[in-house]
């Protein structure tokens, strides 16, 4: 979806933990919670939290928002 460079800017601009990266990443390729979990070795529960403050960050409200919102934040320079 975006080169290592285009995720470490916008992880840059759009404020994102290094985990918060990871995370939005993984759900851009389509992996689910568990999935994510395994992914990274942590606890299902923790994605969750860490999702919720991505989802936060985003301003979004789904999963589905994660990579539209990044492909207009790329698109746009960082105006979301």
């Amino acid at each position: 979806m975006f080169s290592a460079d285009e995720w470490r800017d916008l992880s840059k601009r759009m404020g994102l933990s290094p985990r918060q990266t990871q995370v939005a990443r993984l759900i851009c390729r389509g992996h689910r919670n568990h999935e994510l979990a395994e992914a990274i070795g942590i606890k299902p529960d923790t994605v969750r939290m860490h999702r919720r403050e991505l989802f936060k960050k985003l301003r979004i409200t789904d999963r589905v928002g994660v990579p539209v919102r990044l492909i207009l934040a790329w698109r746009r320079g960082g105006e979301t």
